[in-house]
């Protein structure tokens, strides 16, 4: 059921601002098993993933082996740093991550994709 919402929230959202999300590319952060990576890619749509650290889940081999789920790794400054490039994904949403983050204005202001 929450993929449907993300699903419905997402494509609100592109009609809202005339993107095409089947053409748009979107970031899961904090992506768990990546269940819903899996469900949105099934729905066609190019969907990625990262996470501090995966929870085991049906399609994570599958997901990690595909490039689609990526662990963020920790830099020198201790900033979280995602290996995509600048301005790659269109659309960017988390789920039940944001109560986690103690640094909220880095995680919400700061350049991570």
């Amino acid at each position: 059921m929450l993929v449907k919402q993300i699903h419905k929230s997402i494509n609100l959202y592109c009609n809202e601002r005339a993107f095409n999300l089947e053409k748009s590319k979107v970031l899961d952060i904090g992506c768990s098993s990546g269940d819903s990576v899996k469900k949105l890619l099934d729905c066609g749509i190019d969907v990625y993933g990262v996470d501090i650290g995966f929870k085991t889940g049906e399609h994570l081999d599958f997901l990690i082996g595909n490039g689609r789920l990526q662990l963020m790794e920790l830099d020198k400054d201790s900033t979280y740093r995602l290996s995509f490039q600048d301005n790659y994904f269109d659309i960017v949403y988390t789920d039940q991550v944001v109560e986690h983050i103690q640094d909220i204005n880095a995680f919400i202001f700061h350049k991570i994709c």
